[in-house]
C-alpha cells in the first residue's frame, strides 16, 4: 500500500472515530467525540468563563475568582467563575428585582455573550438551556414571581440585552483579553481580573479618542498646505 493511501485511510479512520456517538445529554440528545473535544477545548472554556466575569465587571459586581476545573476523565475540562454579591436580608422588592436581573444577566452572558448559544453542537445547546433555566430559576426564587409567561418574557429581554452588550467592540475586546490571560494563568483572583479589565478598558478608550481626533488633525494639516 502506498504511503499516500495509508495516510488517506488513517485520516478516514480518525474522522469516523471523531463522529462516533459517545453519549447523550441529560435531555437525550446524542453527541460525538468531536462534540466533546470542541466543548472541552481550553479556549472554549476560557471564553465562557470570561463572559461571566466581564458581565459581572460591567455591573460592578465583585468577582472572587476564575479557575479551570479538571474533570475525572482525560480531556474533561470545565471552569468556574465566582462572584460575591450577597442580597441583604429583608431587601425590598425593588432591590430584589435588580439583584435577580443582574445575576441572570451574568448567568446568560456565558452562552449568549460567547456565541456558544448559536452552536449546533448538542453539548452547547444543552449548556444554553441550562443557563436559560438557571436564569429563570434565579428570577423566580429571588423575586417570588411564579408566572412562567412573565419569567419567560423577562428572560427574553435579558437575552436580547446580553447579545447587544457583547456585540459591542469594546466588550468583545475585554472578553478576548481576559480569556487570553486566563488561558495563560489558569486561575485569576478577583483583583487580577479587575486589573486586567480596567487596563484593557483604558487602552481601548485611549485608542478610540486617538481615532476620533485623527480626522481633525488631517483637516488642520490640509489647511496649512
Amino acid at each position: 500500500m502506498r504511503r499516500g493511501e495509508k495516510a488517506r485511510l488513517a485520516k478516514r479512520d480518525q474522522h469516523q472515530a471523531q463522529q462516533q456517538i459517545v453519549g447523550k445529554t441529560d435531555d437525550g440528545k446524542p453527541f460525538t467525540k468531536a462534540h466533546v473535544e470542541e466543548f472541552s477545548r481550553p479556549e472554549t472554556v476560557a471564553l465562557h468563563e470570561a463572559c461571566h466575569a466581564v458581565a459581572a465587571w460591567l455591573l460592578n459586581v465583585p468577582i472572587h475568582l476564575m479557575q479551570f476545573i479538571e474533570g475525572e476523565s482525560p480531556g474533561d475540562l470545565g471552569g468556574d467563575t465566582q462572584t460575591v454579591f450577597p442580597l441583604p436580608p429583608n431587601a425590598p422588592i425593588g432591590e430584589r428585582f435588580v439583584y435577580a436581573r443582574q445575576q441572570a444577566f451574568i448567568d446568560l452572558a456565558a452562552v449568549f455573550g460567547s456565541g456558544q448559544a448559536d452552536s449546533p453542537n448538542p453539548l452547547f445547546q444543552f449548556e444554553t438551556r441550562k443557563h436559560v433555566q438557571g436564569a429563570g430559576d434565579l428570577i423566580s426564587s429571588i423575586t417570588g414571581i411564579r408566572e412562567e409567561e412573565e419569567i419567560r418574557e423577562d428572560i427574553c429581554r435579558l437575552i436580547s440585552h446580553t447579545i447587544e452588550t457583547f456585540e459591542d467592540q469594546r466588550v468583545k475586546g475585554l472578553t478576548t483579553r481576559l480569556a487570553q490571560q486566563f488561558l495563560r494563568q489558569r486561575r485569576l483572583t478577583g483583583e487580577e481580573i479587575v486589573a486586567i479589565l480596567s487596563q484593557a478598558w483604558l487602552e481601548f478608550d485611549k485608542a478610540d479618542r486617538a481615532a476620533e481626533s485623527a480626522p481633525d488633525l488631517e483637516e488642520e494639516t490640509n489647511g496649512m498646505g
